[in-house]
């Protein structure tokens, strides 16, 4: 697994946005340690809580996909 620094300016985002961004904070860092840790379904599990707070979170629901392609590829070999 490669590792894709995914940077979020939050002082251009409105108000809510910005503070659901912020209350998913602990789940987001969670879910990237487990990731990287190859723990794919944990990883899947924290970040699907990340995007039923915040719907528009692009980082969550990319690296979602990427936990779902991992399982797969895991399981192909």
């Amino acid at each position: 697994v490669e590792k894709y620094p995914i940077w979020e300016v939050l002082d251009a985002t409105p108000d809510e946005v910005r503070k659901k961004r912020i209350s998913i904070k602990h789940l987001y860092d969670e879910a990237i340690k487990l990731y990287f840790d190859k723990e794919y379904i944990q990883a899947k599990s924290y970040f699907k809580q990340c995007v039923e707070i915040d719907k528009t979170d692009q980082a969550s629901l990319w690296y979602l996909n990427m936990c779902h392609d991992s399982m797969q590829r895991s399981q192909q070999q």
